[in-house]
């Protein structure tokens, strides 16, 4: 794939991009990650700067781009929320563009997916959605470096997803497996089925298998990933937040659902909101024995959302340069 070259190019969701074009992403993410270990940092980069926008606080998140940038001489700045305003969306593309004159590139989190790509446009700079509402395209390239790491390859994995289906993970999982043709199976109570016509068109525009089930043991046998997204359960939660703990804690990643899937399955969880139960408490995640046993390769994963930024933003800025 010597002939991929992304420079400049936006990373709003990853339906963007090719297959090859993902996979050559995952190269740069590898070669990178390598490199750090080694102590080689790419110095290309340096004196870039970054504008850093969130209106919807992950710490995680903020950290992976702060480390990827401070690895490769990026300068990342993060701006208040209402320096773009809130709700005047004829401000918040007048700041795009003022942004234009200061920054080389933007780094969105929390916005709706809509007006991300209205920002990115309006500001003519390389744009990354770190997430969205919808959608949480660095957290499903980490994945994907993730699962390619441990199994060696991703066509044909099956993974299962527990927990809200409506989630921007799910959403996101939904068209990331299909395309990259992996097996999904979503496992969540009824009212928390993702929306049949995005699951329907993704399968249709890529061909890929995804089933939905109420049942917890059907959709994990023989599963090679078990995926959660759900946090944990506090005492303050309100009405709502506890009609849905009630309605996903039989979603709940313990042993034995490990137990079902395949000898050598691994569980993976994105880490936020609140990633480890605490001794004594109900958590809807998953139990702390799985948590802290071999299955376990969740900090794999949270280290990997930094290799996979890092890739993003060498790929955006610096991709192909030597070839021009």
């Amino acid at each position: 794939m010597d002939d991929v070259h992304l420079r400049g190019r936006n990373f709003l969701k990853l339906l963007d991009f090719s297959h090859d074009e993902i996979f050559h992403l995952l190269d740069i993410a590898t070669d990178l990650k390598i490199k750090s270990k080694k102590g080689v940092w790419p110095g290309e980069l340096e004196r870039k700067k970054i504008a850093y926008v969130s209106r919807e606080a992950s710490a995680l998140t903020k950290v992976s781009f702060e480390v990827a940038c401070a690895d490769l001489g990026i300068e990342l700045i993060c701006v208040e929320p209402d320096a773009y305003g809130r709700g005047e969306k004829e401000r918040v593309l007048e700041t795009a563009r003022v942004f234009n004159r200061l920054f080389d590139g933007i780094v969105y989190c929390g916005f709706r997916q809509e007006i991300v790509e209205e920002l990115a446009t309006a500001s003519g700079l390389p744009a990354w959605n770190g997430f969205s509402k919808e959608f949480h395209p660095t957290q499903m390239l980490a994945d994907l470096l993730t699962i390619q790491e441990h199994f060696g390859y991703l066509e044909g994995v099956k993974l299962t997803f527990l927990g809200d289906g409506k989630s921007r993970i799910c959403n996101s999982l939904i068209a990331v497996c299909a395309k990259m043709g992996m097996h999904l199976t979503i496992c969540t109570g009824e009212e928390y089925f993702p929306d049949l016509s995005w699951v329907e068109s993704c399968s249709k525009r890529f061909g890929g298998t995804i089933s939905l089930t109420t049942d917890p043991e059907e959709g994990t046998n023989g599963a090679d990933v078990l995926y959660s997204d759900l946090g944990a359960y506090t005492e303050k939660a309100g009405e709502e937040e506890e009609k849905k703990r009630r309605g996903l804690f039989p979603y709940r990643v313990t042993q034995e659902l490990m137990e079902n899937a395949q000898e050598e399955a691994v569980f993976m969880h994105c880490l936020s909101p609140s990633p480890i139960p605490e001794e004594g408490t109900e958590s809807l995640l998953c139990s702390r024995e799985v948590l802290e046993s071999g299955h376990s390769i969740v900090f794999d994963q949270a280290e990997n959302r930094m290799h996979a930024i890092k890739a993003l933003l060498y790929a955006a800025l610096q991709d192909g340069e030597e070839e021009e």
